[in-house]
Formats: structure tokens, sequence, C-alpha cells
């Protein structure tokens, strides 16, 4: 009787089923990492290079780049067209410092990949250097090669400040960041967890929406606070 079949058959679809609608369930719980392996290497050499735990800095991932910068008050068709080109960017490190329950930003810090070498890539670190430069707040562009070198980091922070020059006419300005709620905070260091606040809504969240869909573009605008774990896998978002 157990041989037939029709009760192999139907043995094999339930289990199938069974493993499908466990995967699903699996899929829907699971939560990104806000940081990709190369980024978390390079944030601890970051801290290091900046001296972020004895010097009072803050050092914030995958920020919302229309966080830190805004259009200057213009023409409302050029206001708009700045904000479209910055609205859904990042930048990958933020090293900031607290100030009458602000954060001011120093400077910004990416981490160039062999990604950054494609033509997409290249027009958007043009637009974000630009807007940057423009607000009067450095950027650095460290190529992966130094994930691991401080004193190049350090070095490479350095030139980006001495290069820049204020010049507050061309587009943007820099905003100050308000602090993380108390109560936020409190709840993370009760759950030994990371705050890390500004990350876009897309990257913070499980099974984001298809990339450049009307959804996707909502949720790259919004900013929400990432809580994360050692491993800077996010677990709650506020």
């Amino acid at each position: 009787m157990f041989r037939s079949p029709d009760v192999i058959v139907a043995v094999v679809f339930l289990g199938a089923v069974t493993l499908a609608m466990f995967l699903r369930k699996r899929r829907s719980i699971s939560r990104p990492f806000l940081l990709t392996p190369a980024e978390r290497r390079f944030y601890r050499t970051l801290a290091a290079a900046v001296d972020a735990s004895n010097g009072g800095l803050d050092i914030l991932p995958q920020v919302r780049l229309a966080e830190l910068v805004e259009p200057v008050p213009d023409e409302p068709s050029l206001r708009r067209q700045r904000m479209a080109a910055i609205a859904c960017k990042t930048i990958d490190f933020v090293v900031c410092v607290r100030e009458n329950n602000e954060y001011r930003p120093l400077v910004c810090v990416e981490l160039n990949d062999a990604s950054h070498r494609r033509h997409d890539r290249i027009e958007r670190d043009v637009v974000v250097h630009m807007a940057c430069v423009s607000a009067c707040l450095p950027i650095a562009f460290i190529d992966i090669r130094h994930i691991s070198d401080r004193n190049e980091v350090r070095r490479h922070i350095r030139q980006a400040v001495d290069r820049c020059v204020a010049d507050h006419g061309r587009g943007y300005v820099v905003r100050r960041l308000p602090m993380v709620a108390p109560e936020i905070i409190a709840d993370a260091r009760k759950r030994n967890l990371r705050v890390c606040p500004f990350v876009r809504q897309v990257d913070a969240v499980a099974n984001p929406p298809r990339p450049k869909t009307n959804r996707w573009y909502d949720m790259a605008r919004t900013s929400v606070v990432a809580l994360c774990d050692r491993h800077w896998r996010v677990v709650d978002v506020r």
C-alpha cells in the first residue's frame, strides 16, 4: 500500500510544498547586512585612522546623502533638480562630532572597489563628489587596496580636508544632523546593538522591492534608524 505510485507522488508533493513554505518564511524574516564584509573590515581601519574612540568622534555608516547636504535656496526648478540628483544616494561612512545635541559632519569617506570602475558608478561618484565639494564637506575616496592601511587612509582624509575650499554658491550646503532619540540609544545599549541613523529604508528592511521601481524610490528617499548587531546585521528599524 505504501509503495503505491499515487502515495509516493503525494508524499513528494507535500514535502516540496512544506520545503517551499519553510524557505519562503526564512526569506521573509531574514534581515540584511548594512555593511559588506569589505566595509566591515574597512570600518575598523577608519576608526583607527581617525582615532574615533579617543577623539570623541562617531562614524556613521551608509548615510543618505540628502541628510548631509541640501540644495541652497534658489529657483524651485533648480532646487528640485539638485535634490533629485542626491535623493537616493548614500555615503559609505561619515565621520562626525557631536555638538549641541547634533552631529556635525567632518568628512565623508567612500570605499572604492572594482564596481566603481563601471560607467554608472563613475557618474554616481561625480555627482556625490560635486555635491560634497559644493557644500565644503570634505570627501575622501579610498581604494580597496588600502582597506587595512590606516596611515594611507589618514593621508587621504587629510588631503580631502586640505583641498576643501568654501564655495557655498554652487548648489548645496551642509546640514546639521539631529541626535538619535535617547530612548532609542538606551534600548540599543540594553540589547548590545549598534545605532546607525540616517540609513535609507530600502537598505534596512527584509525583502526590499526591486531596484528602480516606484516603491524602491519611495524607500530610498526615506531615512530610518537601523539597529545592528556586532556583525552589522539589521535586527530592528526605528
